[in-house]
């Protein structure tokens, strides 16, 4: 897991400084969003199971897929010209949702 973590921190640094979204086109930008979200589902994997060590491993993989779709979610949001209080309150409403149907159903 941390392997996939560093190889995608260097991916996205390589991306950051040597290209541009005009240069890499619809594709790049689709692997700087992968490569972003990797780094943040690994993150926050890590962050899940050090604040709650009980949980098991399966729960550990859905709440951190979750919860690190959030700040992509902003991302996107600003992307199309949002990213203010109506559009922050609703994606957080969407994580607090799923996370309870992860709850839930596992």
């Amino acid at each position: 897991m941390i392997l996939l973590l560093v190889c995608s921190v260097i991916g996205l640094v390589v991306m950051m400084n040597f290209t541009n979204p005009i240069e890499m086109g619809p594709a790049g930008v689709l692997v700087f969003f992968t490569l972003l979200y990797i780094v943040l589902f690994v993150l926050t994997t890590l962050v899940v199971g050090f604040l709650f060590p009980k949980i098991i491993q399966k729960k550990r993989y859905f709440y951190g897929a979750t919860i690190s779709f959030l700040p992509l979610i902003f991302l996107i949001a600003r992307s199309f010209g949002g990213g203010g209080l109506l559009e922050a309150g609703l994606a957080m409403v969407l994580v607090v949702v799923s996370c309870f149907l992860i709850y839930k159903r596992l």
